[in-house]
């Protein structure tokens, strides 16, 4: 099963996949391809995780699938495994990059709970800037979250939403413990067809509030 929080090493291998992943589709060559001659060049850390993923599509799934192991956050899977159904594996390859490009700069904050809602936001921009469907989206965002709190008010959330509440108010209802301002720039979003835009203002501000500011993360 996939876990909640990356070691530094999975995230970098991640991001090395990610990056050549991303540029080698560019090519018009097939995945099945370019996983292949990734993994022949890969240093020891993505060519295992390049391997495994090569051996799932010769299995008859989507490559994705050989990251739903042990370390790897679930919203990996989701970004990467929508890529894959929607044809646009180039496309989420890099957007997840960049989240984790912009996730390894983190910095210790002291609030770990508002950490944990920055975080789940960040992904949750990412998944459905790439088309991810929201209550899928939610769900793999929830299932990488690392505070209990956050993770169980998000999957109440998940539900608010299944019954068709947007999800500004499904956060309230399920007693997510954000700022109310941060609520409403995300009520702001979803008036404006930019919920992931929002989302990702949010993510930030929820950082700054939790005790990494702008300048640490610039010097991080």
């Amino acid at each position: 099963m996939a876990g909640k929080q990356f070691s530094p090493q999975d995230r970098t291998d991640m991001i090395w996949i990610c990056r050549r992943l991303a540029a080698a589709l560019q090519g018009g060559e097939t995945v099945v391809a370019v996983l292949d001659d990734l993994s022949r060049s890969a240093p020891r850390g993505p060519r295992q995780i390049l391997c495994a993923m090569r051996d799932s599509l010769a299995s008859g799934k989507a490559a994705a699938h050989a990251l739903l192991r042990p370390g790897m956050p679930w919203f990996v899977f989701g970004a990467l495994k929508h890529g894959e159904l929607s044809s646009r594996v180039a496309e989420a390859a890099t957007a997840l990059a960049d989240r984790l490009e912009c996730e390894r700069t983190i910095p210790a904050v002291r609030n770990q709970e508002l950490l944990a809602y920055s975080l789940a936001f960040g992904r949750l921009s990412l998944l459905l800037e790439i088309g991810v469907p929201i209550l899928t989206a939610i769900e793999a965002v929830a299932g990488s979250v690392a505070g209990a709190k956050a993770e169980a008010a998000l999957y109440r959330a998940r539900e608010e939403v299944r019954q068709g509440v947007d999800l500004s108010e499904a956060l309230e209802r399920a007693g997510a413990a954000v700022p109310e301002m941060t609520v409403q720039m995300i009520r702001d979003g979803e008036e404006d067809s930019r919920l992931h835009h929002a989302l990702s203002v949010v993510s930030d501000y929820l950082l700054d509030e939790a005790g990494a500011t702008s300048a640490a993360r610039k010097e991080a």
